[in-house]
């Protein structure tokens, strides 16, 4: 069933390869949470790459030890946010390299049909507000990076007309828009984490460029930022509520239960595991 939904397949044997079936790394990470949160039992990413079938999977799943990671909770309101590990790292190139534009990401969408430019500005205004992690901002103070979650966020969409150009100059146009948004850097100490462009090639015809810093998202998280625009766009145009669930926790969350659980004891066998390695 964990297959099935994550691949987008209606069936799945026994011996049918994760990765012969579309799986790639950010859905393999994705599938060992689902079975860790579905067997209660802790596995090792590698051990897909390993067993890439159900059928060897299956018996890793049976001998494996039993999870002993503590479930992540809200923090109350007025805790000290941290950032995770992985927005460290990418703080300190930040920092080391100011202007380094290789950790944006950029995307696009082809949009047709009839539209309401308002409603599309709600809606996006709408999912930052939902998710924290596109209006937090990252500043230094002393040795420490403190986090800063921006109260309120309204989108205005920039919007360039190209719909005059020749189809081979709307093409170039937009190809060398997404270059700009991709090669204009992002200022983590006050930016949102998302920039959008909006280029209208006719009257019903139009492309939203996407540009977001991999300090707050990644690949897969792309994706649902787009289903969810599209959700909630759908929903504004149309007058009926929101289909989305109710988010549980945040990033800063998850950050939060990282730092207390990779500490001590589990810190330790970490550190000493790559001690080793780098002495061989």
């Amino acid at each position: 069933t964990i297959w099935q939904q994550l691949l987008g397949v209606e069936q799945v044997g026994l011996n049918d390869n994760f990765f012969h079936l579309g799986g790639h790394s950010l859905m393999a990470t994705r599938m060992m949470g689902k079975i860790r949160e579905a067997f209660t039992v802790e596995i090792p990413l590698r051990v897909l790459f390993e067993n890439p079938t159900i059928l060897e999977l299956s018996k890793e799943v049976a001998k494996a030890s039993p999870s002993n990671l503590p479930g992540i909770t809200p923090q109350p309101n007025g805790a000290t946010l941290l950032p995770s590990f992985s927005q460290q790292r990418l703080w300190f190139i930040d920092y080391l390299e100011p202007g380094n534009t290789q950790y944006n990401m950029p995307a696009g969408l082809r949009l047709e049909g009839k539209l309401d430019v308002q409603k599309l500005e709600e809606s996006i205004s709408l999912i930052v507000q939902r998710h924290e992690v596109l209006r937090t901002v990252y500043q230094q103070i002393g040795q420490e990076i403190t986090l800063k979650v921006i109260p309120e966020a309204s989108f205005k969409i920039p919007i360039e007309d190209i719909s005059r150009l020749s189809k081979k100059e709307q093409q170039k146009r937009i190809t060398n828009a997404q270059e700009e948004e991709n090669n204009t850097p992002f200022d983590l100490t006050k930016e949102l984490m998302l920039r959008l462009k909006l280029l209208r090639t006719s009257e019903e015809s139009h492309v939203l460029l996407f540009c977001m810093h991999h300090i707050a998202s990644d690949g897969w998280s792309m994706g649902i930022l787009v289903k969810e625009i599209t959700e909630a766009y759908a929903s504004l145009v149309s007058g009926r509520p929101m289909n989305l669930p109710r988010l549980q926790i945040q990033y800063t969350d998850y950050a939060h239960w990282q730092h207390n659980y990779l500490n001590g004891e589990v810190l330790s066998k970490y550190r000493s595991y790559w001690e080793k390695q780098l002495q061989e």
